[in-house]
């Protein structure tokens, strides 16, 4: 998730919300990345999200299950103020949560 979270903020740092609404592309790249976000957060076990109430989890979820199952439905605007606010929100919250990997310069 939290490599997702990351990953998706850096490549679509220039993009605009115009951008977003015209390109099918940057539309499927922002979407698969939210999708996935969504996935690990619903893998996540109860308990681990109960400890964890910081991380909006149900929102995780929801997102993901529009971007699924309402495609048709999608309102960019929204999907574009997630990308730009929440994700970035998102990824301070996780990385206290995330061991560094073998190798990461922290470690």
């Amino acid at each position: 998730m939290l490599l997702t979270a990351e990953g998706v903020v850096m490549r679509t740092s220039g993009l605009t919300e115009e951008q977003l609404a015209a390109d099918e592309y940057d539309q499927w790249a922002v979407s698969k990345a939210l999708e996935l976000i969504g996935e690990g957060a619903w893998k996540l076990s109860k308990p681990f999200k109960a400890a964890h109430p910081e991380v909006p989890w149900d929102r995780l979820g929801a997102m993901r299950h529009l971007l699924v199952h309402d495609y048709a439905k999608v309102n960019w605007r929204i999907v574009y103020d997630t990308l730009k606010l929440r994700v970035p929100e998102l990824i301070v919250a996780l990385r206290p949560l995330v061991p560094p990997l073998p190798g990461d310069a922290e470690s």
